[in-house]
């Protein structure tokens, strides 16, 4: 249930519509605010509400917010709001006749919106509009961790390719529950060493790099079992995905001492990130 009260859930706040609606109805010149903007602007608060909930609100809230009995509205923090309304009115008088000045683009008007909260908007969509011609399929080491899991679902339902979940299933399908993405588990693909066709190689592959180390077939067949850095660098060095997102729950020094084991890279320099691609020989390497 909604109400209106502040000290209890779902608050029905006039900041939700109102700004909203008259900012996509103003923006097409409509000559009326009809019933089918009205019923726009109440489904997409209700789409909206049912969507994973950036940071930030969670942490304005002091908790994660999820759709559930206490959450089946958006709160009135969420930056959202205004580039997801306003297209949503704005199509509606369109489509209803009540609009004196079209929106030609609404893709373009969204991004406008966007960026009238986030002047980083228009440079952020030219990284995105790349990454969808790539589609790159990207590895997430850390399966383990919500924040990640929450991070491959975005990744792979914009549109920018396919996330690869390194973890264990039973794992990787109660956090996305706790998360509040249970139907996620049937988005995304996870991979480990019980599940992978390509183990023998791997444990080929760095038996030959680190036996002169002092590492045996045994340690490599442990590093397998139990690191999903290393794990997750082996697909990457064989071509089993595109880039790799590591480094969430544990430190970079120590993240990319994992990593080291297949590729070169220094934890030494300092640095915040580690990219991954082809060089001109059609080899793959790492660099900070």
């Amino acid at each position: 249930m909604a109400t209106g009260r502040s000290d209890y859930p779902n608050q029905v706040n006039n900041v939700l519509g109102f700004p909203y609606l008259f900012r996509g109805a103003l923006d097409i010149h409509a000559r009326a605010i009809n019933d089918e903007m009205k019923i726009a602007c109440a489904r997409a608060l209700a789409m909206l509400a049912r969507e994973d909930v950036p940071d930030e609100v969670a942490m304005a809230y002091g908790r994660k917010l999820s759709f559930n009995r206490d959450y089946i509205i958006p709160t009135p923090f969420d930056p959202r709001l205004i580039y997801v309304i306003p297209p949503a009115v704005a199509r509606a008088g369109m489509d209803t006749g009540v609009a004196r000045r079209p929106i030609v683009d609404l893709h373009a008007y969204e991004l406008n919106l966007k960026s009238r909260m986030d002047p980083t908007a228009s440079i952020l969509q030219g990284v995105h509009a790349r990454a969808r011609q790539a589609q790159a399929r990207m590895i997430f080491a850390e399966g383990d961790d919500t924040r990640v899991l929450r991070a491959a679902v975005a990744y792979q339902r914009a549109g920018l390719g396919r996330a690869l979940i390194v973890g264990r299933d039973a794992d990787v399908r109660e956090k996305l529950k706790t998360a509040g993405l249970p139907e996620a588990v049937r988005e995304l693909e996870v991979v480990n060493a019980a599940n992978t066709r390509h183990l023998d190689q791997y444990r080929d592959f760095l038996y030959r790099r680190l036996q002169r180390e002092g590492f045996d077939r045994h340690d490599i067949y442990r590093l397998a079992a139990r690191d999903r850095h290393v794990f997750a660098a082996w697909m990457l060095a064989h071509v089993h995905g595109d880039g790799l997102v590591a480094g969430v729950t544990r430190k970079s020094a120590h993240v990319m001492n994992l990593i080291n084991h297949v590729f070169d890279a220094e934890a030494s320099d300092g640095a915040v990130g580690v990219t991954q691609g082809p060089d001109r020989a059609d080899h793959r390497y790492a660099g900070a």
